[in-house]
C-alpha cells in the first residue's frame, strides 16, 4: 500500500483535459435521430464537455489511470417515444475487455435480489431442462443460478469474459464465450437454438441496441423463445435528480415507454413490463419471439409529441446545486483537516470522484470487490482499498456512493471499530 504522503504527492497534480465551449444550449431543440424510434424531435437537457468514459476498466497503476480516456455527454429527450440518449456518445473509446469489472456480487443486498430474481424466472418462463442464453454474462454468475437450480444448459457470451470454460452444475451446466453477441458468432455455430435469453445491465451501453436486437430476431426465426431484458431505471434516477447516475458507458437512459417501444418496433411481443430491486433501480421487459413483422409503436412513436417531464427538465439546474454544495462540503472538510475516505469505486463513485475537486482530500476508495483492489480510479487515480484498510487508515468520514447500500457499509465500518460520520455522495 502507498504511504498516505506519497499518494498525497503523487494525486494532488492531476488535471482534468481542458473543457470544450459550451456551444449549445439546455432546452435547444435537437434533430438528432433517436436510437429506439427513429424520430428527430428532442430537446437537449443536460451536457458534461468532459467525462470519465470507463467505470469498469481496472486500472492497474496510477499513471495509466490518470491517463484515462475522457468523452462529452450531450443528453437528448426524444419527444416521440420518451427516450434519453448521449448524442455524442463514440463507442471506439469504449473498450470491453477482459479485466472489465462492475459485479455486485460481493453486496449482501444484491445478493438477495439477484437469487430473488433467479428463483422467479424459472417459476415464471419453466425453466427447468432448457437452453438458455445470456448477453452480457459477465462471469457467468446470475447465468450460474438459473442453470444450476433449474437444471438448464446456458451459454453465456461477453468480450470481458477472463476465461473461456465450461462446467457442470447439478443437472445443469454453465459453457462461457468471450465474444460479442453478433451475426459472426450465430454464423460460428457454437450456439444452439435458446429456449429462453436474458441480458441484464447490457442495453445502456450499446450504440445501437435496436440493431443487436434485430439480429436476435432474425435469428431465432419462428422458434418460441422468451426473453428476458433488464436495464438501469435512468429516468427515475433523472428525476430524482440522481447527479452522479449520469455516465458515458451509459449512452442510453430508457424511461418503461422507451423500453417496451425498443421491443415491439423489433417485432417482439412485450409480455411485462415492471421496475425491480429497491422498488425501481432497474427496468424490466419480459418479451416473446412474435411471429409478427418489425412496427413502429404508433401509440408512442406516432404523431403524439411527449412533453418533456418538468422533474427532468430541472437535471440541470439540480446538478450545478449539488455540485456547488459538495465543493463547499469538501473545502470545509479540507479546512477542518477531516480525513475522508470513499466508498464505491464503480459509476457513481467515478463521476463523484472526477467531477469535483476530490482530490488530495479523498486518498483511498474502499471497496467490497476484491477485484477491484490495488486498482486506480480513471481520471484522478485515487487507490481502490479493501474496507479493513480502513481500520488502519481511521477516517473521520466516509462518503457512500450509492444511498442502498449505506446500511451494510455502516455496519460493516462498526464492524471493524469505526466511530465516523457518513454522508451519501
Amino acid at each position: 500500500m502507498k504511504d498516505f504522503a506519497d499518494q498525497e504527492k503523487s494525486v494532488a497534480g492531476v488535471q482534468k483535459p481542458a473543457a470544450q465551449p459550451q456551444d449549445l444550449v439546455i432546452g435547444a431543440a435537437s434533430t438528432t435521430k433517436c436510437p429506439v424510434c427513429g424520430s428527430c424531435s428532442g430537446t437537449i437537457l443536460f451536457k458534461l464537455p468532459t467525462i470519465p468514459v470507463h467505470v469498469g476498466k481496472r486500472y492497474r497503476d496510477q499513471p495509466s489511470a490518470l491517463a484515462a480516456p475522457w468523452g462529452t455527454l450531450e443528453l437528448v429527450f426524444c419527444h416521440a417515444c420518451g427516450h434519453v440518449y448521449n448524442r455524442s456518445f463514440r463507442p471506439e473509446l469504449l473498450n470491453y475487455e477482459p479485466g472489465y469489472e462492475v459485479s455486485l456480487a460481493s453486496s449482501p443486498v444484491f445478493v438477495h435480489f439477484m437469487q430473488s430474481l433467479a428463483e422467479r424466472l424459472i417459476s415464471r418462463f419453466d425453466l427447468h431442462a432448457k437452453k438458455i442464453l445470456e448477453i452480457g454474462a459477465g462471469n457467468g454468475w446470475f447465468l450460474e443460478m438459473l442453470c444450476g437450480r433449474g437444471g438448464n444448459q446456458g451459454v453465456g457470451v461477453d468480450p470481458s469474459i477472463e476465461r473461456e470454460n465450461e462446467r457442470t452444475l447439478g443437472n445443469g451446466s454453465v459453457r462461457l464465450l468471450r465474444s460479442r453477441f453478433d451475426e459472426q458468432l450465430i454464423n460460428s455455430r457454437q450456439l444452439e437454438m435458446p429456449d429462453f435469453v436474458c441480458s441484464l445491465s447490457v442495453f445502456e451501453h450499446l450504440e445501437s441496441p435496436g440493431q443487436m436486437l434485430a439480429v436476435l430476431k432474425r435469428w431465432l426465426g419462428a422458434n418460441k423463445t422468451m426473453i428476458y431484458c433488464e436495464v438501469f431505471n435512468a429516468m427515475a434516477a433523472l428525476r430524482r435528480h440522481e447527479t452522479w447516475s449520469v455516465m458515458y458507458e451509459q449512452c442510453h437512459y430508457f424511461s418503461p415507454e422507451s423500453l417496451k417501444a425498443l421491443f415491439r418496433n423489433n417485432g417482439f411481443q412485450v409480455l411485462a413490463s415492471d421496475t425491480c430491486y429497491q422498488q425501481d433501480q432497474y427496468l424490466y421487459v419480459e418479451a416473446a419471439n412474435s411471429v409478427v413483422s418489425k412496427t413502429n409503436d404508433q401509440s408512442l412513436c406516432g404523431s403524439t409529441r411527449l412533453p418533456l417531464p418538468e422533474d427532468v427538465r430541472d437535471f440541470d439546474m439540480y446538478y450545478k446545486s449539488a455540485v456547488e454544495q459538495w465543493r463547499f462540503r469538501l473545502a470545509e472538510f479540507a479546512a477542518q483537516k477531516r480525513r475522508v475516505a470513499f466508498w464505491g469505486s464503480a459509476g457513481k463513485g467515478v463521476n463523484f470522484l472526477n467531477l469535483l475537486p476530490t482530490v488530495p482530500i479523498i486518498q483511498y476508495v474502499a471497496e467490497v470487490n476484491p477485484k477491484r483492489h490495488g486498482c486506480f480510479i480513471p481520471g484522478t487515480g485515487q487507490q481502490i482499498v479493501p474496507p479493513s484498510f480502513l481500520a488502519q487508515y481511521r477516517p473521520d468520514i466516509i462518503i457512500v456512493s450509492n444511498a442502498i447500500y449505506k446500511s451494510e457499509i455502516a455496519q460493516q465500518a462498526a464492524d471493524m471499530g469505526l466511530e465516523c460520520q457518513f454522508y451519501v455522495a
